[in-house]
């Protein structure tokens, strides 16, 4: 069975030629149909992590004054609003359970002055945890440059679409005070605490020191029910995690409210693998698995030695895409150059570079990987 393979030429070469991978932009687009292109509010090493990928549903509206002396788009000599001021849409912590991606079509006015006035939804995404509602709040903080007809500012009826996509940030514990609403991953050595009386049943891990976590994971009575073995069995081992950090209390939390969240970090040495993942370990491509993507990469460099002697050729390495991302267990399958420095090079690179980790029935688990890494001098 053949892994995925991820080639990357050296930093010799004009041309950087990228195989079988793609780049993801993370973020939230934002687009509307009078003219603004698709949005990428920022490249954060992200990935999604969608449940649902759920269409949209068309709403009717009957006639409105408000919205129908507004000016229409296409109204000739009609000059369109231009966007100056864009406040950035995120996903609502109170979604984020829903794991629900997709996009909710707005109608909007803008006014003389450059305000949005009334807003109302076209397409429904989510009504029942707020997307629509954060949707039209966002819009709503908008500023335009008014649109104008013969010379003068008028109000304008414009469409605008908002994409929501659940993203998973990895991060390191010590960060999480930095990351407190955003839905993380992380893979970490946990230690177990004690859980409070209306959690009896459950399971509180800490990472870090127990007396003072940087970090803590509960996992409620009805979540622990819901592994075939008790969730004690994660204590004093590296486990992967993923959801939002909430503060409780004094406490900075991640609550698991479904089996899927937590899994132990095969990096670590927690079990050994089969090969095909049966085992519980890293897995081959195949299985029921969708391969990792290399979301941000760096290139090789050339060592002087190595350009001085005219080596060309290829490093080939495998190594395991673990679910928070990072490559782990690098090793080099066909050699290129060890005495002058390329092999090393080689590896030094893919540790740095970050992936969307495989998943398997939408859970990011360790996935095999083949790399490849390329060094050509150019003259």
């Amino acid at each position: 069975m053949l892994e995925p393979v991820f080639l990357m030429p050296s930093a010799g070469g004009p041309i950087c030629r990228l195989i079988g991978l793609s780049i993801t932009m993370a973020g939230l687009w934002i687009a509307t149909t009078a003219g603004h292109e698709p949005q990428t509010p920022n490249a954060d090493p992200t990935w999604p992590y969608c449940d649902e990928r759920r269409a949209s549903v068309s709403e009717s509206h009957g006639p409105d004054p408000v919205f129908d002396n507004a000016y229409a788009s296409g109204t000739p000599a009609l000059s369109l609003p231009v966007l100056k001021e864009q406040a950035r849409a995120t996903y609502p912590r109170q979604a984020m359970d829903t794991r629900i991606c997709g996009t909710v079509t707005l109608e909007g006015i803008v006014l003389a002055d450059g305000k949005v006035g009334a807003v109302r939804v076209v397409e429904s995404l989510d009504k029942v945890s707020g997307l629509d509602d954060h949707a039209m709040e966002t819009v709503r903080q908008w500023r335009f440059v008014p649109g104008r007809l013969g010379g003068k500012a008028v109000p304008v009826r414009m469409t605008i679409k908002i994409g929501f996509e659940l993203r998973a940030r990895p991060i390191h514990s010590y960060g999480a005070r930095e990351n407190i609403g955003v839905f993380a991953v992380l893979c970490e050595t946990v230690h177990t605490i004690g859980v409070a009386q209306a959690d009896v049943g459950g399971v509180r891990f800490a990472f870090g020191k127990a007396s003072a976590p940087s970090l803590t994971i509960l996992i409620p009575p009805e979540t622990a029910a819901q592994f075939q073995e008790p969730p004690t069995r994660f204590d004093g081992h590296s486990v992967c995690v993923t959801g939002p950090i909430d503060k409780v209390g004094g406490l900075l939390q991640i609550t698991v409210t479904r089996r899927d969240q937590l899994a132990l970090d095969a990096s670590a040495g927690n079990w050994s693998g089969t090969g095909d993942g049966t085992g519980g370990g890293a897995y081959r491509s195949g299985y029921g698995i969708v391969d990792p993507v290399l979301v941000r990469s760096i290139p090789p460099s050339y060592t002087r030695e190595a350009q001085s002697a005219r080596i060309q050729g290829d490093v080939e390495l495998e190594g395991i895409v673990q679910p928070n991302g990072r490559l782990s267990d690098i090793r080099i399958t066909k050699s290129l150059d060890p005495e002058f420095g390329l092999d090393q090079e080689a590896v030094k690179c893919v540790k740095q570079w970050l992936f969307r980790p495989g998943t398997k029935e939408g859970q990011p688990v360790p996935v095999w990987a083949t790399l490849v890494i390329q060094f050509r001098l150019h003259i």
